[in-house]
Parts: C-alpha cells; sequence; structure tokens
C-alpha cells in the first residue's frame, strides 16, 4: 500500500454528488460559504482544487455529512451516482425498503 492521498477529481464528483441530493447548485453553495462568485465551487467539483480545511467543514455541514465522508482518498472504487441510477429507473427497484430511507434524506447514498 502506497502513500495515501486525496482524489481530488473523485471528491469533486462526491461533492456534486452529495450537492445533488441536497437540492443545492454551485451559486447556493457559494451563497453559503460568502463567496463572491461560485468559480472556487466549480474549481472543486472539476477536482482542479479541495475546499480548505474551514470550508470543508461548512461544507459537511450544508451537505449534512462528515468531511471525512467527503474526501476520496486514493484507495476509492468506482461508483455511480444515485440520481443518475434514479434517472434511468434502476435505483428504486434496487434499493428496495431503502428507498425511502434515500427520500427521506436520511442517509447519503453517494459513494463514501
Amino acid at each position: 500500500m502506497g502513500y495515501p492521498v486525496i482524489d481530488m477529481v473523485a471528491t469533486g464528483e462526491r461533492i456534486h454528488c452529495l450537492m445533488r441530493e441536497n437540492g443545492l447548485s454551485a451559486k447556493q453553495v457559494a451563497d453559503f460559504m460568502g463567496f463572491g462568485a461560485p468559480q472556487a465551487v466549480y474549481k472543486w467539483l472539476r477536482g482542479d482544487s479541495l475546499p480548505t480545511l474551514d470550508n470543508m467543514y461548512a461544507l459537511s455541514l450544508l451537505l449534512h455529512t462528515n468531511m471525512e465522508s467527503i474526501l476520496v482518498g486514493n484507495g476509492g472504487g468506482v461508483f455511480l451516482c444515485p440520481l443518475f441510477l434514479f434517472s434511468i429507473g434502476l435505483l428504486l427497484p434496487t434499493m428496495g425498503a431503502a428507498s425511502s430511507l434515500w427520500s427521506a434524506n436520511r442517509f447519503s447514498l453517494c459513494p463514501a
């Protein structure tokens, strides 16, 4: 096992997935963070940069998760965002009883 690093692109995809789960746009996240424009948020989503520690903490509160759940390390796998699966009709039939928990936003189905 090599030295653990954060996969910035996968972390950006995870942030984007969590934003969609919470119905948030980049502009809304930027406004919450006190940014004048959403460019910094778009950089996170593309994997060009990561939020600072303070911004990561605020983001975790906004996205109703913890900071560690936002970050994706170099050992992560390939995942499909649940909203994509839902849009093509695969999510709810395969989830069974878990679908009601997801729709109630009690836990995140975005990959950790």
